[in-house]
């Protein structure tokens, strides 16, 4: 359950995270591709959450229906799949993070420290 729990917080933490980042620097003016690589990351952030929640309740239906004696809607291999993908979505969101970083960074971090202090 903690890594379940891990896999669905940590994305959701970071989609917000950069959504607010992508809001006070559209305020602050950093530029229009920090801006967009911020709600971008924001996007792939929740998406992976999203998928993360979505394989742990397949999971979790699965080995219940398991316990029952009753057939599988979900096969292990999408629950599989299904995790892989949220990791990949994670690191897609990851890389536009540093990327936006990369491009406003000074502005950001401030920014960020901002957000932080709240």
């Amino acid at each position: 359950m903690g890594r379940v729990l891990l896999a669905c917080l940590v994305p959701l933490l970071l989609a917000c995270l950069a959504f607010a980042l992508a809001f006070t620097g559209a305020a602050a003016q950093v530029g229009a591709a920090a801006t967009v690589l911020l709600v971008v990351a924001g996007g792939l952030f929740a998406a992976a959450c999203f998928k993360a929640i979505g394989a742990a309740i397949h999971g979790s239906f699965a080995r219940t229906l398991e316990g029952r004696g009753e057939p599988m809607p979900v096969s292990p291999e999408e629950v599989a799949r299904s995790r892989r993908l949220a990791v990949a979505l994670s690191a897609a969101g990851a890389a536009c993070l540093v990327a936006a970083f990369a491009v406003a960074g000074p502005v950001l971090g401030r920014l960020l420290m901002g957000i932080l202090s709240l």
